[in-house]
């Protein structure tokens, strides 16, 4: 399986269409909406910045008393999660 955006599709279906095909343009088009979601990249980058925030706050709590290693490893997990939504709102390119 691979993602697409379907609203570029739905856009792009239109071009060079005409005549009868026109009609099974209309089928194809509603075949591509309800079609369900892969997944949902807000969904996805909304809970990797809440994880990110979580481990952050544990980090900084750990921190203040002095557990600096430990610290430290969360402030990597943080960091981890924060890297996964560039990753995602980048599309994976750089």
């Amino acid at each position: 399986m691979r993602l697409i955006d379907a609203d570029s599709l739905l856009v792009n279906m239109d071009k060079g269409i005409q005549g009868t095909a026109r009609g099974y343009l209309k089928f194809y088009k509603m075949a591509v909406n309800e079609e369900p979601t892969a997944y949902d990249v807000d969904k996805v980058v909304e809970r990797l910045q809440e994880n990110a925030e979580y481990f952050q706050g544990e980090a900084d709590g750990l921190s203040q008393v002095g557990n600096w290693g430990t610290a430290a490893d969360l402030e990597g997990r943080a960091k981890a999660y924060r890297d996964a939504v560039d990753i995602i709102k980048s599309s994976g390119i750089e």
